[in-house]
């Protein structure tokens, strides 16, 4: 765990430095990001009907846009 979220925050740092997204503390974006997506894949084995994942997408998708420069 991590090292996949050193490795997120490292490209999170990239794309603020790249000017992509807003400043943002880049460990805990990606610390949040793992974490939902671990809970996401629990909630789908748990409920398959639950939700879809193009769904899911749509919200992520949103709710990275609101970071994004």
């Amino acid at each position: 765990v991590q090292r996949c979220r050193t490795r997120l925050a490292r490209w999170i740092d990239d794309a603020v430095a790249a000017g992509e997204l807003a400043e943002v503390p880049s460990n805990a974006l990606a610390a949040m990001l793992l974490a939902l997506a671990d809970g996401l894949m629990l909630h789908h084995a748990a409920d398959p009907s639950g939700f879809r994942w193009t769904n899911i997408r749509r919200a992520v998708d949103t709710l990275l846009d609101g970071i994004a420069t």
